[in-house]
């Protein structure tokens, strides 16, 4: 299986992004110098495990990452934050991390009722 650092040092070393080890894409670049942002700032240290509402897609993009290391169920942990960064993490891989905002509710959003049997 690929690991988030056999990620990374294959595109430090060709230019290219390699998604799984059977190649099922590769995506050129060219890499960028400079100072990149404080990303660690977004990546919550602490969650409150309350839960809220995530873009599926979102969260299905998580799923095929997972799949591409090696997961075969595309299982992947999800830190609940309330109205925060939720931290994505694989349960075998240190080295990953991700983070999912939740969705804001609309301004006219009403709560569907459960149905009555």
């Amino acid at each position: 299986s690929v690991t988030a650092v056999d990620a990374a040092l294959k595109i430090a070393r060709t230019g290219a992004i390699e998604v799984t080890p059977e190649r099922v894409g590769v995506v050129g670049y060219n890499p960028v110098p400079g100072v990149f942002p404080a990303w660690r700032c977004i990546v919550p240290a602490v969650t409150t495990d309350e839960p809220a509402n995530y873009d599926a897609e979102l969260l299905g993009l998580f799923a095929k990452a997972a799949k591409a290391l090696g997961y075969k169920n595309g299982h992947f942990d999800l830190y609940q934050n309330g109205m925060g960064g939720a931290r994505v993490a694989f349960p075998k891989d240190p080295d990953f991390l991700g983070v999912v905002m939740p969705l804001r509710p609309a301004a006219n959003y009403q709560r569907a009722e459960a149905p009555r049997f």
